[in-house]
């Protein structure tokens, strides 16, 4: 696990548009996901891969009696976290739009806009 973490703040989640949420949350479990690791070793190898609110919503739960339930109780705030933090699909596409038009033999627009609608 130790290997694993991020190397700088960087590559921690922190709510910001430099780490992916699903990424993050998907690579965290399937480095956590080994034998011999118990709840408590993972709700603190969490603090690792965390910064900012994120970070702070972990530290809340560091200490408690029960680390498994802890680690739920976590994970479901930052999925609410992260719902707070995204924007709507209409603010999404204002930058794209606000491009203009992409003429039909404009390939590398076309890939760039189908890049970006992904």
């Amino acid at each position: 696990m130790v290997e694993a973490r991020p190397k700088t703040n960087d590559e921690k989640f922190g709510g910001d548009e430099k780490v992916n949420f699903h990424n993050f949350k998907m690579r965290f479990n399937s480095v956590t996901n080994v034998d011999g690791a118990n709840p408590l070793d993972v709700i603190n190898e969490l603090t690792h891969w965390l910064k900012g609110a994120p970070l702070k919503l972990a530290n809340a739960h560091i200490g408690s009696k029960d680390p498994k339930k802890a680690m739920k109780e976590i994970w479901r705030q930052l999925d609410l976290y992260y719902a707070a933090q995204i924007q709507t699909a209409a603010e999404r596409m204002k930058p794209i739009l606000a491009k203009g038009r992409i003429n039909k033999d404009d390939i590398d627009g076309l890939i760039e806009f189908m890049s970006e609608m992904l």
